[in-house]
């Protein structure tokens, strides 16, 4: 009687499961954690956090606006930008509404001469979400309502002027 050695020692099976990912990479089947990575934080801003898809959604963005420089940086520093503005607004009672979120979306398509629903196909076909540019959009609005707020007091404008 012969012994038979046992096909599953610890080495083994580390090698299994590295072939095995590295076929599901090649057949393009992505493990779980890149998936995740996605959606993982890249920047934490006070109790929000932005995403590594954020960030490529804004280049993305910033792309068809023709931005130039350094589009992850500038895209980093917008989002911030962004997480600070809608929570200072929030702060401050100002949440905009969903008619003011198409509205605002229409007057933004409106500047380069196409409908709201042109200017998101446009972006789309640029790998650009909707939600994206909405989020672009509730950003600028929640800071201009703010702005508004705080000092369309204080602006006197005369008929003459």
């Amino acid at each position: 009687m012969t012994k038979t050695k046992r096909p599953h020692s610890l080495a083994a099976a580390r090698v299994a499961i590295a072939a095995l990912l590295a076929l599901c990479g090649w057949i393009g089947l992505a493990p779980a954690g890149q998936a995740q990575g996605l959606f993982a934080p890249v920047v934490t801003v006070n109790d929000t956090v932005v995403t590594r898809y954020e960030v490529e959604q804004r280049m993305a963005l910033l792309r068809v606006f023709r931005t130039p420089g350094d589009l992850e940086k500038v895209a980093r520093e917008q989002l911030i930008e962004d997480r600070l503005k809608v929570a200072e607004a929030k702060a401050s009672g100002i949440e905009v509404t969903e008619q003011g979120i198409l509205d605002g979306m229409t007057e933004f398509a409106a500047r380069a001469e196409l409908s709201r629903e042109d200017f998101i196909s446009a972006i789309e076909g640029a790998g650009v979400a909707e939600e994206s540019f909405r989020d672009f959009i509730v950003s600028a609005l929640s800071w201009r309502e703010l702005v508004r707020a705080r000092f369309l007091s204080r602006v006197r404008i005369s008929e003459a002027d």
